[in-house]
């Protein structure tokens, strides 16, 4: 029985090299292709592609290591990995205590867990724009003790960013467990 659950399994292994490790190769190596000069490409090695994004060339005609677009990509795989472990922080101790929970208080924090996934996503939308927005709920706060006076730059920044996503991946995560 326990050869056949390996082998059952196959069928989603192969599901999933094709939809997702496939596509990825795929685009790996068409970076490397040869671009066309009237668009598309032909597959002639060529790492044209990462000198343009690595390198520029100087005054003299040399090329001069250019770390900009390295900070570019850099950026999004900080703010995934910061998503990841706010989500893992925050997420893994609560679902802890709930297995500690006895059948019924487990159901009822489920529920309340589960509850804003039964809003409209473009109702949560719009009630994170009056949390965070200008003129919003913090920002008033803010002002009403005296802390701020101009209209808060942080929800446009990384912070938000991250906390948006954080939110976003628990409900998908939570909606797919369903």
């Amino acid at each position: 029985m326990r050869d056949f659950r390996v082998w059952g399994l196959l069928p989603a292994h192969i599901l999933m090299t094709l939809t997702m490790v496939l596509p990825i190769l795929i685009i790996v190596a068409v970076s490397f292709a040869t671009r066309g000069a009237y668009g598309g490409f032909s597959f002639e090695f060529s790492t044209d592609a990462y000198r343009q994004i690595l390198f520029n060339e100087g005054w003299s005609g040399d090329l001069e290591f250019n770390p900009q677009y390295l900070f570019i990509i850099a950026r999004p795989l900080v703010l995934a990995a910061a998503t990841t472990l706010i989500c893992m922080v925050l997420a893994f101790p609560i679902a802890y205590w709930m297995t500690l929970q006895d059948g019924r208080t487990r159901a009822m924090l489920l529920f309340a867990v589960t509850l804003p996934f039964r809003v409209s996503m473009i109702v949560r939308v719009y009630a994170w724009l009056m949390i965070l927005g200008n003129n919003g709920v913090i920002e008033t706060a803010l002002r009403f003790a005296a802390l701020r006076c101009a209209s808060p730059a942080w929800p446009r920044t990384s912070t938000a960013c991250c906390s948006t996503t954080a939110r976003c991946w628990q409900a998908w995560s939570t909606a797919k467990s369903r």
